[in-house]
Parts: structure tokens; C-alpha cells; sequence
């Protein structure tokens, strides 16, 4: 039963982007591990401004778990096992204060929504471009320089916040997203965009604000994307 469960809201969270305000929805909430290892439904485990500064060794062994939220917590690392809750499809790591993503986090092929906005992260790993459900991306308020190339890779993502980190450039392969419809760039250090800007058919909004841009490149990246609105 808790197969088919999942299985349905992996669905309707794939058909509705699984933004924020959409995923999971109408779900058990419960704020400690102890509570959590009792439920025999879909749940979603809330840990938010807990206090906590190192995960329970006890939580990769949680069972029917589709969100877990942790921001706003000071984690000394992102241990705890959480590559192993293979039901995860929303993961908040959002203001925890890591400077990176342990590599187990790359098993979490089911994710549909992750939060990793508001750390310390210079640099993002190869394998970002494994999570094939992912639809939604929050990188915001990072230490971002570059994106790895396997971003591309990403091929359900509707959503991309790179908001107010260092990027001078973007890899060629962001135009492969082909099913991306909102992408957010604002407060970074671009002055261009890369070439096949116009593959990105289903982009609906892309924001540039606080970016230094030529009008040259403004005009090009507008008459690339004309169903797309762009605001510099």
C-alpha cells in the first residue's frame, strides 16, 4: 500500500512542478525522529529550527519518509544517512551552513523538489545532474562561481534559483534543460549568456536583475527567447 501511495504522489508532484507551496501536501507532520519511526503512512519529518547541530545516526533508518526539512539548523556536516530514505521527494537543506553535499545525497533518485539555498557552497558536484525527477532547484545566496556541466542533464526541471551567488558565466549545456520555465540569475556576475539561449522553448521567466549585461547581449538574449519574459 505504501508503494502505491508514493507511487501516486511521485506522479501528481511530477504534473504540478512540486514547487514549493504544491509538495507533498495533506501528509503527517512530525518534528522528532522518535515520533517519525512510528508512522505507518507517507510523512514528513520537520526539523526545522530544531537546534539540532548533528543528524540522529537513527534517520536513514526511517521508512515511508517524502519530505524533510532542516533548514535553519547550524549542521557541523549533512550525515545521518539521508541517502539511503530512497521514498524522499522534497529535501530542505536550505540555511544549515554546510560548505558541501555529502556524495550519498546523489542516491536519491526520487527527489522532485531540493532546497540547498542560503549555505556556504563554492562549488556544486557532478552527479547534481543525476536526479532525472528533479523539478525544482534552489540554489539562492550561495558561493557559487560555476555550474557543472551535468546541470543539463536535468531534463524535468521547470524551476532554476541561482539567485545572489559569483556565477561570470553559465556551461553551454543550460540549454538543454528543455523543459525549464522559470530561471532566476539575479544578483550574480554575468555579462552574457550562451549561444543556444533559443533551445529553451518552454522558458517562460527569466530574471537578470543586478547582472551588468551590453545592450548588445540584452537584445540578442530577448529576440532569442521571444515568448519569454526577460527582465534585466
Amino acid at each position: 500500500m505504501l508503494r502505491i501511495i508514493l507511487s501516486v504522489m511521485l506522479l501528481c508532484a511530477l504534473c504540478v512542478g512540486c514547487f514549493p507551496t504544491k509538495a507533498p501536501q495533506v501528509i503527517p507532520v512530525y518534528h522528532s525522529v522518535s515520533e517519525a519511526s512510528n508512522a505507518s503512512e507517507p510523512y514528513h519529518l520537520d526539523l526545522t529550527k530544531s537546534g539540532i547541530t548533528v543528524l540522529p545516526e537513527s534517520l536513514g533508518d526511517l521508512r515511508g519518509m517524502v519530505k524533510l526539512s532542516l533548514r535553519d539548523n547550524k549542521l557541523e556536516a549533512i550525515a545521518g544517512g539521508i541517502g539511503s530514505i530512497q521514498t524522499l521527494l522534497y529535501l530542505d537543506l536550505g540555511s544549515v551552513g554546510v560548505k558541501s553535499i555529502p556524495d550519498d545525497i546523489a542516491n536519491l533518485h526520487n527527489l522532485v523538489t531540493l532546497y540547498l539555498s542560503d549555505n556556504q557552497l563554492e562549488t556544486l558536484p557532478d552527479w547534481i545532474g543525476n536526479f532525472e525527477n528533479l523539478n525544482y532547484l534552489n540554489l539562492d545566496r550561495n558561493k557559487l562561481k560555476e555550474l557543472p556541466r551535468t546541470i543539463g542533464s536535468l531534463k524535468n526541471l521547470k524551476w532554476l534559483r541561482i539567485n545572489g551567488n559569483q556565477l561570470a558565466s553559465l556551461p553551454d549545456e543550460i540549454a538543454f534543460l528543455a523543459n525549464l520555465e522559470r530561471l532566476y540569475l539575479r544578483k550574480n556576475k554575468l555579462t552574457a549568456l550562451p549561444i543556444d539561449l533559443s533551445k529553451l522553448e518552454k522558458l517562460e521567466w527569466l530574471l537578470l536583475e543586478g547582472n551588468v549585461f551590453p545592450k548588445e547581449e540584452q537584445q540578442r538574449i530577448r529576440k532569442a527567447l521571444p515568448n519569454c519574459e526577460v527582465v534585466f
